[in-house]
């Protein structure tokens, strides 16, 4: 039989990762399933898919965050292929579902609050580009002509609030670290 070793900094970094997140994923799985065995399973897949994956994964978040989200979308799964056999257990999917949904929805009004408010922090001509980019969709062209500037002063003016806006955004949480990419596409589309 012939084996393949990983790097030794590769297998460390994993049983580094298995020793920190596994007790308290599996007690998070516990406290929704209520159900040591199917808790244990969900962890040990998630671990395992980890593992085969060690070498193609790219995690865009922090990875406590993806791997209790990973944990959520396990459970979920677990319980709406069990569902049919329990009553208890797809009442916990509706209700996993909905805090799934819910979460998402938070995070997508935070970062939504954060970037209003940040648009709010430019200053007054340049708030005023963004706004008229962003909420009245006026082009570059129409842009300047509304403002009497030129068009090469309003890309200008949008690309000094790029910068601005993501330097805000770097300072704040990862969650809005995730938008940069977006708003950089929004905003750099003219």
């Amino acid at each position: 039989m012939i084996s393949v070793e990983m790097p030794v900094d590769k297998t460390r970094e994993f049983e580094d990762l298995f020793q920190t997140y596994w007790e308290p994923l599996y007690a998070y799985a516990y406290r929704i399933l209520e159900d040591h065995d199917d808790a244990q399973d969900i962890i040990q897949d998630l671990f395992l898919k980890l593992w085969k994956k060690r070498d193609h994964i790219a995690i865009a978040s922090s990875i406590e965050s993806y791997l209790f989200t990973s944990v959520k979308h396990g459970i979920y799964s677990h319980i709406r292929s069990n569902s049919r056999r329990n009553t208890h257990y797809m009442q916990i999917a509706r209700d996993v579902e909905q805090v799934i949904e819910y979460e998402k929805y938070l995070e997508k009004e935070e970062v939504r609050n954060f970037l209003r408010q940040s648009v709010d922090r430019l200053p007054e001509k340049m708030k005023q580009i963004v706004k008229l980019y962003l909420h009245d969709c006026l082009n570059v062209r129409e842009i300047a002509q509304t403002l009497c500037l030129s068009e090469q002063t309003v890309r200008n003016q949008l690309g000094n609030a790029v910068r601005k806006l993501i330097k805000d955004m770097n300072r704040q949480e990862e969650v809005y670290t995730y938008s940069n990419l977006a708003l950089i596409l929004i905003l750099c589309n003219c």
